[in-house]
């Protein structure tokens, strides 16, 4: 019983990682977007901001997350 209950705590947490990283990723690049069309309406200020809020968005969703949390623990979980 105590593996089963291991197996699924495993796989929440593997999910939960993956929506973490998915919607960090999906709101990093709206921003980006947001971005770029303040850039096209000549808000370049505004674009600015939106282009450093998007990066960051981004780079916690891809590497924070994505690579250093989600990918050790998919291939742990792979070969278990």
């Amino acid at each position: 019983m105590e593996l089963l209950s291991e197996y699924v705590l495993g796989v929440f947490e593997l999910v939960a990682y993956i929506i973490g990283a998915g919607l960090l990723s999906g709101i990093g690049l709206y921003v980006e977007s947001l971005a770029y069309a303040s850039y096209l309406a000549g808000e370049i200020e505004v674009a600015a901001w939106f282009a450093a809020a998007g990066a960051i968005a981004l780079y916690v969703g891809v590497y924070a997350v994505g690579a250093t949390e989600l990918l050790p623990r998919l291939r742990a979980f792979r070969s278990a």
